[in-house]
């Protein structure tokens, strides 16, 4: 199991605790429940949820370098696709947020 395998299945663990099936309800409700903690506990989310977008994006241009030195050129690496769908799914929940702000 590959690194970030590791760390996603680490967030299955903690959706397994929620009782809904649906993992985007899920997910929804573990960042929400995450930023009522930030809030108590004074810890900034907005900032907190920003360095963690940098550091998945590290982790996924990660796998992507090891992607492009190992699979054929002119493949689109996983990181890609993940912000794009990432994107998309921004535009659909908040379409009018400034797309500067939620990246």
């Amino acid at each position: 199991m590959t690194d970030n395998e590791m760390r996603a299945q680490r967030f299955a663990d903690v959706l397994e605790y929620y009782a809904d099936t649906d993992k985007y309800s899920n997910t929804i409700d573990v960042l929400a429940d995450c930023m009522h903690w930030c809030l108590q506990e004074g810890v900034p989310f907005d900032n907190t949820l920003r360095v963690a977008r940098d550091h998945f994006a590290i982790e996924c241009a990660q796998v992507e370098h090891k992607e492009q030195h190992e699979s054929p050129e002119g493949k689109r690496g996983k990181r890609e696709e993940v912000a794009m769908q990432q994107t998309t799914l921004d535009e659909e929940i908040h379409p009018d947020l400034d797309p500067e702000i939620t990246r």
